[in-house]
């Protein structure tokens, strides 16, 4: 068996895969993330160990895996979110 890497991924700076691993294709890995699972295609990881954040270019969103969570990236996601309604709101009173 062996750890494979098709077209399109981009690895950030000391990102380590460990193990057998497939990665899939478009797959984008953070900066000194550290993966230890399959990766899908059209996917982001972040983190130690790496987590998948975003599939098949949808929104930001914390994808579980095995029960981990992170706090951290829920208060990001709830963050934008807010954001994002808050933007949309001025956009629909004209207001900028």
């Amino acid at each position: 068996m062996t750890t494979s890497f098709p077209p399109g991924q981009a690895f950030g700076a000391g990102a380590k895969i460990l193990g057998w691993v497939r990665i899939g294709n478009n797959v984008e890995i953070g900066a000194n993330a550290v993966v230890l699972c399959d990766l899908p295609d059209h996917s982001v990881a972040v983190g130690v160990p790496a987590r998948i954040i975003r599939l098949a270019g949808g929104g930001v969103r914390l994808i579980e895996r095995k029960g981990e969570q992170s706090e951290v990236l829920r208060d990001l996601v709830r963050r934008v979110e807010r954001l994002e309604r808050s933007l949309s709101r001025q956009d629909r009173s004209g207001s900028r």
